[in-house]
């Protein structure tokens, strides 16, 4: 018997104020000469991404969930803040525009948990973790040459759980779909 394959990542979802917040600058940047050239991200789609899996099935997800909340059992909530704009890889090539984020906490979720996948044979990811929000993503061959006026109000919200998603690939842009909430430690 075969299962639906499904695709997965791990990610954390700001709270509503902080989501908010950052709907009214994607509003903000949206008025600027650039941004038709930019696939705006949904405002009930941001999140920090810690770890994209990508496609497995059900058996393997139920492993993924296992060995997330026991590596995660005693990893403390933390308080993560929302910094400046960022433009990666670079400006000549750009491919994201998102918010930097701040905290140590949260470099060190993100290599407990993929460190702990790595043990059930989940490939390690090549780039180093860089913590941010994606705002939108650039269409295919944009120069950026405009400056970038930071619209980004600073938020400071608390991680109390790490989500494990699942994504729906659809015309109109992904739709996320919750497979597990694992809670932080108080």
């Amino acid at each position: 018997m075969r299962f639906p394959i499904k695709r997965i990542f791990i990610a954390i979802v700001p709270d509503r104020k902080t989501i908010r917040s950052l709907s009214d600058s994607i509003t903000e940047y949206q008025c600027e000469s650039w941004a038709k050239n930019v696939n705006w991200v949904k405002s009930q789609n941001l999140h920090i991404t810690l770890k994209f899996i990508g496609d497995v099935d059900d058996n393997r997800l139920n492993e993924i969930i296992d060995m997330i909340e026991k590596s995660l059992s005693e990893f403390e909530g933390f308080t993560v803040t929302t910094e400046k704009i960022l433009i990666f890889p670079n400006r000549k090539k750009p491919h994201v525009i998102g918010v930097g984020l701040s905290n140590d906490k949260l470099v060190k979720l993100a290599n407990r948990i993929e460190n702990s996948l790595i043990k059930i044979g989940i490939k390690k990811e090549k780039r180093k973790f860089k913590g941010h929000i994606t705002l939108g993503r650039f269409k295919n061959n944009f120069l950026f040459q405009d400056s970038v006026t930071d619209h980004i109000q600073t938020s400071v919200f608390y991680v109390k759980n790490v989500i494990v998603y699942k994504s729906v690939l659809k015309p109109d842009g992904p739709q996320y779909f919750i497979e597990k909430k694992v809670e932080l430690k108080k």
